[in-house]
C-alpha cells in the first residue's frame, strides 16, 4: 500500500492501554507519525496543503492534540520520516512511482513472455484500476495525471485519450455500463470512506449509489446493467456486495453482502459472481442466493499460481487468474477445471507488474507495469 492516496488519521493511544485518541483529521493523507525525542510533539507527513510535507502537533498529557498542525516544511515532498535522537536531524524518503497500461496476446499455445508485450500509455502517471468496454473499444482507467485520480477513456490500441472527469475527488476504477451511457466508479467520500457513484455521461449528472460505514470499492456492472457488484475493503478477507436498482432505474438503499472475498466480477451469463480469496483461490457464489463455490484451488506444484485477480474468459467454463507462483513469477493463467495453464508471463524484474487488476477484450491482456524509485535525504532540523 506504499503510496496510497487513501485519506488517513493518525491516533496515540497509551502504551499500557487504553482508549486512542483521533489527533488529525480524516479528509487528507496523514502518515509515518514520529515523536520527537524528549518532547511531547509528533512530526507527521500531510497532504493538507497539497503535496506532502511535514507538519508538527504538540500532544497534552491527555494524550489530545493541544493545538492545530504547524507546518514544517514546504516542497518536501517526503513519504516517510524519521528525526534524530539530538532533534537536529530530519531523515525522510522521496518517493516517486509511474505505472502505465501495457498490453499482450492471449497465448493460444506456449505463454506470451513478456517480451511480447507493448506499451499503451506512457508519461509519469500512476494507472491503478483498468476495465475494456463492453463493445470492446475503449480502455477506461484511472490516473493520478493531474496531481490526484481522475478517470478516462482511451481507444483499445492506446489512441485518443478522454478525460471523463473533472474535479479535485480522487477517483478510481471506472467501469462503463453495458449501454455505454454510465460510468461507474468508488471516491472518498469527506469521512474517509470508499463510497460508489455512477456518472451519466450524456448528461453529466453524478450519483452517490452507496452509504456505506466501511470501505467499498471496484464496482463492476452486471451484464444486464441492472446492478454493480464491489467489495469492502476494511477487513483483510474483504466482503463482496451486491447492489442493485429497481425497475424505475433507483438504487436501493442497501448493499447485499453474498460473501467474504475480493474484486469480485460478474460472469457472462450475469447469474454468478467470482471473487478471490486471501488464500489465493477462487470462488463464486450466485448473486441473489446460493452456496458459495470453489472454482479454483492452488495445487500443490509450485509452478501453480496463487490467484490475486479473477476475470471471466468469454466462455463461462473459463477464469483468468492473475498471480504469482511458488517461485514468485507473476502471471496470468487460464483455470478450466484442471490444471491451469500460463498465458503470459510478467517476469521482466526491469518491468514489474506489482498490481493485481488487470483487463481482458477476449483476444489481449492489459495490465499496468510499474516503475517506483525512492531515495533517503537528510535534512537540518529547527525547533520552534
Amino acid at each position: 500500500m506504499f503510496g496510497n492516496l487513501a485519506p488517513s488519521t493518525i491516533v496515540v493511544f497509551p502504551a499500557a492501554g487504553g482508549a486512542s485518541v483521533q489527533v488529525t483529521d480524516g479528509d487528507k493523507s496523514h502518515q509515518s507519525p514520529v515523536w520527537s525525542p524528549g518532547e511531547s510533539v509528533i512530526y507527521v507527513v500531510s497532504n493538507r496543503d497539497g503535496p506532502r510535507d511535514v507538519y508538527a502537533l504538540t500532544i497534552g498529557r491527555n494524550g489530545r492534540a493541544s493545538g492545530p498542525l504547524r507546518r514544517v516544511t514546504t516542497g518536501l515532498n517526503a513519504q516517510s520520516i524519521s528525526v534524530s535522537a539530538d532533534r537536529k536531524r530530519l531523515a525522510y524518503s522521496v518517493y516517486s512511482a509511474k505505472a502505465n497500461i501495457w498490453s499482450a496476446p492471449i497465448a493460444n499455445g506456449a505463454a506470451t513472455p513478456q517480451l511480447g508485450a507493448v506499451q499503451l500509455t506512457s508519461g509519469s502517471q500512476v494507472i491503478e484500476l483498468l476495465n475494456v468496454s463492453p463493445d470492446g473499444r475503449w480502455l477506461m482507467y484511472d490516473s493520478d495525471l493531474e496531481g490526484h485520480s481522475e478517470l478516462y477513456r482511451m481507444q483499445i490500441t492506446g489512441r485518443s485519450t478522454v478525460a471523463l472527469t473533472h474535479d479535485s475527488l480522487d477517483k478510481f476504477g471506472p467501469d462503463l455500463s453495458p449501454d455505454g451511457r454510465e460510468l461507474a466508479y468508488h471516491a472518498f467520500g469527506s469521512d474517509g470512506h470508499r463510497q460508489l457513484f455512477v456518472k451519466n455521461l450524456p448528461s453529466g449528472a453524478v450519483q452517490q449509489v452507496s452509504h456505506f460505514a466501511g470501505q467499498l470499492g471496484v464496482p463492476h456492472w452486471s451484464p444486464d446493467g441492472t446492478s454493480l457488484v464491489a467489495w469492502d475493503q476494511s477487513s483483510l478477507s474483504g466482503v463482496v456486495y451486491v447492489l442493485r436498482r429497481t425497475a424505475r432505474g433507483e438504487w436501493q438503499p442497501t448493499a447485499r453482502a453474498v460473501s467474504a472475498g475480493r474484486l469480485p466480477v460478474w460472469s457472462p451469463d450475469g447469474r454468478s459472481v467470482a471473487f478471490v480469496r486471501t488464500d489465493g483461490s477462487v470462488a463464486s457464489v450466485g448473486a441473489d442466493s446460493g452456496a458459495v463455490r470453489e472454482l479454483y484451488r492452488r495445487p500443490a506444484l509450485q509452478s501453480d499460481p496463487l490467484a490475486e485477480t479473477v476475470r471471466w474468459s468469454a466462455d463461462p467454463n473459463v477464469i483468468f487468474v492473475k498471480g504469482h507462483d511458488g517461485s514468485g513469477h507473476r502471471g496470468i493463467w487460464s483455470v478450466s477445471g484442471g490444471r491451469p495453464r500460463l498465458l503470459l508471463a510478467l517476469d521482466d524484474p526491469m518491468h514489474p507488474s506489482d498490481r493485481p487488476e488487470f483487463a481482458t477484450d477476449g483476444t489481449r491482456f492489459y495490465f499496468t507495469v510499474d516503475d517506483r524509485q525512492s531515495d533517503v535525504w537528510i535534512a537540518e532540523l529547527t525547533t520552534p
